[in-house]
């Protein structure tokens, strides 16, 4: 008689074992393929997408930087990578420098963004072309640590390491510097060619 008890139990909850282990494998394959999770979420991922987000910076009244994008991923850390970002600078006469590019990697933290790819910026009379840009807000200055493409109305300027300063809206460039002047030669072809 004791040796049926045992064996019963045994039995029993051996079939509460194995109903344990499939109902929670049920519940985390359910879990996983969850409909409205947030992108990265169910499967122990590490960022939520955003759509169309818009961060804004002002100084009283004053907006100074405006950052948009089609999209971005908020990582779990705080910062976000955005796809198709704008930046709008503000002089302090209240005109607007757009800095665009294909992503950009944003720290809030910091306030400061890396632009990356096909890198374009505005600040008439100049154009400005690189493959990456860091802008940092604190110190209110935009940096270009590789080759530029720098266009004005008549000057073509290639080089390296450009900064910008935002509030005194000054460039500055350390090497390789290159300047066309198409007002003094015209037959020079574009960038590429070497000054007199």
């Amino acid at each position: 008689m004791p040796a049926n008890w045992l064996r019963t139990a045994k039995w029993g909850l051996l079939a509460l074992s194995i109903g344990s282990l499939l109902m929670a494998g049920l519940f985390v394959w359910r879990t996983s393929s969850a409909p409205g999770l947030p992108q990265g979420q169910g499967g122990g991922g590490v960022q939520t997408r955003v759509e169309r987000p818009l961060i804004v910076e002002r100084k009283g009244e004053r907006l100074l930087w405006r950052l948009q994008a089609a999209s971005a991923e908020q990582k779990l850390t705080g910062n976000m990578k955005m796809y198709e970002p704008l930046l709008e600078l503000t002089t302090e006469e209240g005109a607007l420098i757009p800095i665009q590019s294909r992503e950009a990697l944003f720290d809030p933290v910091a306030r400061s963004a890396r632009f990356l790819g096909d890198v374009r910026a505005d600040f008439p009379p100049w154009h400005l072309e690189c493959d990456e840009l860091f802008y940092e807000s604190g110190a209110e200055r935009l940096q270009v640590t590789g080759s530029f493409r720098l266009s004005g109305d008549s000057l073509h300027i290639r080089g390296k390491d450009l900064t910008m300063l935002r509030k005194e809206e000054t460039l500055a460039i350390a090497d390789g510097v290159q300047i066309v002047d198409r007002h003094r030669n015209p037959a020079i072809p574009g960038i590429g060619g070497t000054a007199p």
